[in-house]
């Protein structure tokens, strides 16, 4: 209710009360930015982004329809996807600077690994998968959402969410070194 009670406040013209809106879900949006491939360096610029998007659009979120943090990263992944179509155009056109730029994984949050290597080692290959299965695996493991909200956000079946989850866990064995298992 009180995600709500923000939101009317917004819409009624009090600006002030889509701040705590903002740092709520700040931190969420980051990890699954980077749990999707978005480089470190612009990270902050795409939330931005996507948080200004939404505070433009917020009089169609419908809590009838979904929670607010489903229609938040229903904005975050067009926003992403917005982002890696810019980059492939200048890519493209050769205004790709951002391949000098160094990934960062300190952010990185797979609890299951024991250790920063272990955690490097995953992310690197987490960014071999297709663009989808990284999605439903960032917005399920980083940012424990339910499989329903992701299905909403992703704009598929419960069935296609189930098995993209299960095709990127069976990606990523075949793929990391049984060490780093």
């Amino acid at each position: 209710m009180e995600i709500q009670l923000q939101v009317s406040k917004t819409l009624s013209g009090d600006s002030k009360e889509f701040e705590p809106l903002v740092l709520r879900y700040q931190k969420p949006i980051f990890k699954y930015l980077y749990g999707i491939g978005v480089p470190h360096l612009v990270i902050e610029d795409v939330a931005q982004d996507i948080f200004l998007l939404a505070f433009s659009k917020l009089e169609t979120f419908d809590s009838s329809k979904s929670q607010f943090s489903t229609w938040l990263f229903s904005i975050a992944r067009h926003q992403a996807i917005n982002h890696f179509r810019k980059k492939k155009l200048k890519s493209f056109f050769g205004f790709n600077n951002e391949a000098l730029e160094v990934e960062k994984t300190e952010n990185l949050l797979f609890n299951q690994l024991q250790n920063e290597d272990q955690r490097k080692l995953v992310f690197r290959y987490l960014q071999k998968l297709p663009a989808e299965y990284r999605s439903c695996f960032s917005l399920y493991f980083y940012n424990d959402l339910s499989l329903d909200q992701i299905s909403i956000i992703e704009n598929c079946s419960l069935g296609t969410v189930k098995s993209r989850l299960h095709r990127a866990k069976s990606e990523l064995k075949s793929l990391l070194p049984q060490e780093a298992l």
